[in-house]
């Protein structure tokens, strides 16, 4: 459970970081 949950943390960091990524390149 709790590996699920840091797994799901880091992939949604990782998604967020993308996104301000491509707005801030933008």
């Amino acid at each position: 459970c709790g590996f699920v949950k840091f797994s799901y943390r880091e992939m949604a960091a990782a998604a967020i970081d993308a996104l301000n990524g491509k707005y801030m390149m933008r």
